[in-house]
């Protein structure tokens, strides 16, 4: 499927993701879906800018949350409600396989002028099965030039879609104690993408212990039974162990961020940060 920035970036559409992370003051960790829109458009610097709407749970603003624009497979956004703000890239759709860029992220610009970004590269293209949708494996890194750049893992831009950790988080793998998936995207109705997660729901508070030393993961203080799957961030499993004495051990296949699931109880690891 070829697909460029105006694929899903256009009037209409709506992603859905899900977050999960402990909020401040909280002991238990918080799941919400969040709801991104587009929704209208506004002449801005010049361009016709298309206004994108969030909202959660608790909160629904009737105030822009950025202005989105496209150039070809170039989107770019705008804080909203800052007149003086430049206009931040936020997804490369036309990367090719080896190619990268310094992306901006527009979840934190509460932040604003001090806004996050990160370098992120192309290393494979391919069609994603379940959903046909092009899928970019993207590799992000961290440090202030190319020869400092250290890996936080891999996820996916889905071409002209969005990213895999949801539209606002084109990067964020190395965001400590927040967790976010993709869960549906669809235009005035009909659905672009939908994830159906079928081995990670709705888990309980993590109880159990982990320690990392590079590639190895130690699982303690679970039950004798009970079975422990690793997972990556897309939802595929990568191992599976049964408890021993209530602990495991588990050597990863390389850096990345995954999702320990013992049980009903989830917890995400970064490795090789």
């Amino acid at each position: 499927m070829i697909a460029m920035g105006q694929t899903c970036f256009k009037d209409g559409t709506t992603w859905e993701t899900l977050r999960c992370g402990i909020v401040s003051g909280d002991k238990e960790p918080v799941c919400e879906t969040e709801t991104a829109s587009l929704n209208g458009m506004v002449d801005i610097d010049g361009y016709q800018a298309l206004k994108m709407f969030c909202s959660d749970a608790t909160s629904k603003k009737s105030e822009p949350y950025i202005y989105i624009r496209t150039d070809g497979d170039k989107v770019y956004f705008k804080p909203a409600g800052v007149d003086d703000a430049p206009w931040y890239l936020m997804y490369d759709f036309g990367l090719k396989v080896g190619d990268g860029c310094d992306v901006y992220s527009s979840w934190n610009i509460g932040y604003y002028p001090k806004m996050d970004k990160a370098y992120v590269k192309c290393i494979g293209i391919d069609q994603d099965r379940e959903s046909g949708l092009t899928a970019m494996t993207m590799e992000e890194y961290y440090g202030d030039a190319p020869d400092v750049h250290k890996s936080e893992g891999t996820f996916v831009w889905y071409k002209g879609v969005s990213s895999s950790l949801g539209v606002l988080f084109n990067y964020g793998l190395g965001l400590d104690g927040l967790s976010t998936r993709l869960m549906k995207v669809a235009n005035d109705g009909e659905v672009v993408y939908s994830y159906v997660p079928t081995s990670i729901g709705n888990v309980k508070t993590a109880t159990f212990k982990t320690k990392v030393n590079g590639l190895n993961v130690t699982v303690d203080d679970i039950g004798s039974s009970d079975k422990v799957s690793l997972y990556t961030v897309d939802g595929k499993l990568v191992k599976e162990a049964v408890a021993k004495e209530g602990s495991v051990n588990m050597t990863l296949p390389g850096n990345g961020v995954y999702m320990l699931k013992v049980g009903t109880q989830a917890m995400k690891i970064v490795v090789g940060k």
